[in-house]
């Protein structure tokens, strides 16, 4: 048990080091100002997000892309987001806000919202963000577009830097997604196998690409039209098209969970995207799980060992030295205290709970999100199912 704890812990240290390099390597590199000015229309559909779009739409009529549109997609909502948008967009010609009245049978998610964005833009280059993001630097754009003329890949997803809001942004969101380790461990699994159905992030795309692929119902009809970074990564997979994720920190993701049900409720739904692949999805949750059990039952046993007066087996104190260990990465990426990193057990049982609501959501094959339920694993929509165009 103490050479394979000890072994644990150093291949630890040893991806947390590789993965500060892998994520440094992967970041949409500066461009001249010369390049990147393809025309892109920005596609961002938005569900009661009127506390959060408008940051957003003014963060992309602020960019120094002179060839930029913006089309906002109110989904049906119940609150003011489309009064927000137009207000924030002010006339300006640029942008667009339409409303979807009401969603066609077999549509799930926010994908039809974005096949009717995409219906009526003009761009070159399509950019798919939500309305709790923003774009921290005004040539993201830019750099965008020209890497994706610079790749020979058909879509490109920008991995964003979560921004805090609650106090759960601050102990439990943030150090799950802005983990140089966890995105270290996408990024070497997409650099290992290129053609691996994952995408995770914002996504961009050439607009003959998502005509070429079926655009927003070629996504729904994978199975997994609640989760369009699974929807998207199958369909681009299934071609044979390869595609690739970068970490991009000037796109920042504001998280729209506002109370701890919703943070439950908000990562449940993602992660039930995961058991929705029938090879590979359970055995990586499986593995997971348990290795977060183990780190979790280490480390109580070497506190209740110290308690009484005991020192316990080595072993054991390297495998619940793993989580603080990665939390000491988390505290060297991001500049916070190294006693911050305790708080990682805290974030491991987080992402135990969140595993065991999407398993549940997956076996009852319905997640809740916002007051909808929707379907782990659906029935794709046909193509008399899609909506004739959304309302101004």
């Amino acid at each position: 048990m103490t050479l394979f704890g000890v072994a644990i812990w150093i291949a630890f240290l040893g991806a947390i080091a590789l993965s500060f390099r892998l994520v440094r390597a992967q970041t949409l590199p500066p461009c001249a100002a010369s390049a990147g000015l393809a025309s892109i229309s920005v596609i961002v559909p938005a569900r009661n997000e009127a506390v959060r779009v408008g940051t957003l739409v003014r963060s992309i009529l602020a960019q120094d892309h002179p060839h930029l549109e913006l089309v906002v997609v109110d989904d049906r909502s119940t609150d003011a987001t489309r009064e927000v948008a137009l207000r924030e967009a002010a006339g300006d010609p640029r942008a667009r806000v339409l409303r979807v009245e009401e969603r066609p049978e077999g549509w799930q998610g926010k994908l039809h919202a974005l096949a009717e964005g995409v219906s009526g833009a003009r761009g070159e280059w399509l950019l798919f963000l939500d309305a709790d993001q923003r774009l921290a630097s005004r040539d993201v754009l830019r750099r965008l577009v020209a890497e994706l003329e610079r790749r020979d890949t058909a879509a490109i997803a920008l991995i964003a830097r979560n921004v805090r809001q609650h106090w759960w942004d601050r102990w439990w969101i943030e150090p799950m997604v802005n983990n140089p380790l966890v995105w270290g461990i996408v990024l070497l699994v997409q650099r290992l196998r290129p053609e691996s159905p994952w995408l995770i992030g914002s996504l961009g795309m050439r607009r003959e690409t998502y005509d070429a692929l079926g655009g927003a119902l070629a996504a729904a009809g994978c199975g997994a039209g609640a989760y369009d970074d699974w929807g998207w990564a199958r369909s681009l997979a299934a071609r044979g098209w390869r595609s690739r994720m970068v970490y991009a920190p000037e796109l920042e993701d504001a998280t729209n969970f506002e109370s701890l049900r919703e943070v439950i409720e908000g990562l449940a739904r993602w992660l039930a995207g995961l058991f929705s692949y029938r090879r590979g999805g359970w055995v990586a949750a499986a593995t997971i799980g348990l290795g977060l059990l183990g780190c979790l039952g280490a480390a109580a046993f070497v506190v209740a060992e110290a308690f009484q007066g005991r020192l316990a087996d080595p072993g054991l104190i390297a495998l619940a030295a793993i989580p603080p260990t990665i939390g000491a990465g988390y505290c060297l990426w991001n500049r916070e205290p190294l006693l911050f990193s305790l708080g990682f057990f805290g974030v491991a049982v987080l992402v135990l709970v969140a595993l065991l609501a999407a398993a549940g959501a997956r076996l009852r094959n319905q997640v809740r999100w916002r007051g909808d339920m929707m379907r782990v694993a659906s029935v794709p929509p046909g193509p008399a199912t899609r909506s004739p165009g959304a309302s101004r």
